[in-house]
């Protein structure tokens, strides 16, 4: 018998660590990656970056301990008056907050962390799986996660309500569906969950935030055309479809049976549409947002253009990953062709709805057209485009004057074409210049989290500085399940810090913060409500008011404030126009002697006097 030949390895034998292993690792990058984003991202009790949503998210946690009924349906009644506070945004992140304080009795603050770095855990989870759809190796696919997750668009759309949810959860739907093409015919019961996962994730983001509701619309239904076209006899192109509807139009019904009342929002006028439009020249040329630009004294300044500087200092693309999108376009192998012009329809459809109703190239703010740079003349773009009728017709877009945040559906195209070319390069061996080429388009295109981070550091003392020297005066000076009305004097009605108040006070007061939900509670507001908060109240007419609403019990106090609750929402402590306005008031009140006046540094409460006759 003839021994079988012995096989000799020369050099080192390369270990692979097991996919138990890789999974693993994996797993913790992920976590890890969440977590330090969400630090990034200022959603820390000692990182925060938009100290606005900060306050109101904190708020709407604590009224939703008192009753989880009203958290599902986003209410608060503790602020907005007899209407209450009516949100209906950023839902599944509040409840799921709410739920963990109530189980865990831990504070709002760090139950909505958490809550925060699970949303961006599956945002990366979902973009890794939905990259992978596209044949990218498993590293490329974790970049091309952290790309999307910790995008400059992304980090843009973090003083926006539940933006930051429906961002991390369009990738996560999109997953989803091509999961659940895949289980057609292999096992009735993962297509059975992953139709509920569809159906779940949806409903999720018309809870969450409109526009991006509206762009996973977009997003799966470019996914489910391309899946279905010239396959019209196919089971899972039907099964597709009936998805997709069904998930659209029951999501739909059951958001409007909780928030009976959306409609009451209000709609802007077209000229705000226009004025918060994509324009073009943000994509190429970076603003001080970006590292690189801000450095070098290259970026342009944020009130440059129309609107509100926000819809223009996130919006940058770069131009190495726009080329590489480009050549994933043309080289992609065949057996992702649909999954490609699905990527191509909806970055498309996004770039076009992002313009709004006017074609902008750097068109900077022209006061001559117009008092405001929020308000734009039709005729002060390049040219009117015929979206202008979506916006004005369609149900649902009439609610969507930011128009620039349908970029958000280009760039997740444009990164996942970005991997294809990169994975296409890699495939024949140029390494190094598929390696290099990714590098570059990252640093191209980023933000400087160092600097983020000590900026979200800095914001996190002044919310701290405001605790110790309001809230914790106020919690001693008002009686809890007092109702009041602050006044400060100032031409606005928009009082972010009363959402953030009223639930930490155990109060109720006819003040509240957010758009759409002042608009709603304003709507029922009493002449002398609206005059007190919002219109500079001063004087015999400011006194008249103030005792007419205590007498008739629509309030128990009038807290006069140092301060503005919008102003100081994100800055502390309040200049000294707003301390000495404040001051002002309180002293008309002081000198009447209807009145019982209690001070501290920065407020007041003010009564009626025992001798004044009811």
């Amino acid at each position: 018998m003839t021994p079988s030949p012995t096989l000799i390895v020369k050099g080192p034998i390369k270990r692979f660590p097991s996919p138990r292993a890789t999974w693993i690792i994996t797993f913790a990058v992920f976590v890890i990656g969440a977590a330090g984003l969400a630090i990034v991202f200022g959603l820390a009790p000692f990182s925060i970056r938009a100290s606005v949503i900060h306050y109101i998210a904190l708020g709407r946690i604590e009224c939703g301990v008192e009753s989880l009924t009203l958290a599902l349906r986003s209410f608060c009644p503790a602020v907005g008056g007899d209407e209450g506070g009516l949100f209906a945004t950023n839902v599944p992140v509040i409840l799921t907050a709410t739920l963990l304080t109530r189980m865990l009795l831990i504070p709002a603050e760090w139950s909505y962390f958490l809550v925060c770095v699970a949303v961006i855990f599956g945002g990366l989870v979902g973009t890794y799986f939905y990259a992978r759809r596209f044949a990218v190796r498993h590293w490329l696919a974790l970049v091309g996660a952290f790309a999307y997750c910790g995008s400059l668009t992304v980090f843009g759309f973090l003083g926006f309500g539940g933006m930051l949810f429906g961002a991390m959860m369009l990738p996560v739907l999109a997953a989803i569906v091509g999961w659940t093409y895949r289980c057609v015919g292999r096992s009735k019961r993962m297509l059975v969950v992953s139709v509920v996962a569809w159906f779940a994730v949806t409903c999720s983001l018309i809870f969450a935030d409109g526009y991006t509701f509206m762009m996973s619309c977009l997003l799966v239904g470019a996914i489910v055309l391309s899946r279905s076209w010239g396959r019209w006899n196919r089971l899972s192109t039907w099964i597709g479809i009936a998805t997709f509807g069904a998930s659209v139009a029951l999501s739909y019904l059951i958001y409007r049976y909780m928030v009976p009342n959306a409609g009451a929002w209000g709609v802007d006028t077209i000229d705000k549409f226009r004025a918060f439009g994509l324009d073009l020249a943000t994509l190429f040329v970076p603003s001080n947002e970006v590292w690189w630009a801000e450095a070098f004294g290259l970026g342009f300044a944020s009130d440059t253009f129309w609107g509100d500087g926000s819809n223009a200092v996130y919006n940058y693309v770069g131009v190495v990953f726009v080329l590489l999108a480009v050549g994933g376009l043309i080289i992609h192998p065949r057996s992702v062709r649909r999954d490609v012009v699905a990527l191509v329809l909806a970055g498309l459809g996004g770039l076009v709805l992002a313009l709004g109703p006017a074609l902008k190239i750097a068109a900077a703010f022209d006061p001559a057209l117009s008092d405001s740079a929020t308000i734009m003349p039709a005729g002060a773009g390049l040219l009117e485009l015929p979206t202008r009728l979506i916006y004005e017709h369609v149900p649902g877009f009439e609610y969507m004057r930011s128009t620039y945040r349908w970029i958000l559906v280009t760039k997740l195209a444009l990164i996942l074409l970005a991997l294809i070319a990169v994975e296409r390069l890699l495939r024949r061996r140029r390494t190094a210049v598929a390696v290099s080429l990714i590098a570059i388009a990252l640093l191209e295109v980023s933000f400087n989290p160092i600097d983020a981070v000590r900026t979200n550091v800095e914001r996190a003392s002044v919310v701290q500085a405001f605790d110790r020297d309001v809230v914790e005066p106020m919690n001693s000076a008002i009686d809890k399940g007092s109702r009041v009305v602050m006044v400060s004097g100032t031409l606005n009605h928009n009082d972010y810090l009363s959402v953030y108040l009223a639930p930490r006070l155990d109060i109720q007061t006819w003040n509240i913060g957010n758009d759409k939900a002042l608009r709603r509670a304003r709507a029922g507001w009493p002449e002398e409500i609206d005059y007190l908060i919002g219109r500079q109240p001063e004087g015999e007419a400011m006194k008249t008011a103030a005792a007419d609403m205590i007498l008739q019990g629509r309030v128990d106090a009038v807290v006069t404030l140092n301060f503005d609750l919008r102003n100081n929402a994100k800055s502390w402590p309040p200049s000294d126009t707003l301390f000495d306005r404040g001051e002002a008031i309180t002293a008309v009140f002081e000198d009447d002697p209807r009145f019982s006046v209690e001070r501290d540094e920065y407020f007041s409460v003010v009564t009626l006097s025992s001798q004044t006759p009811n």
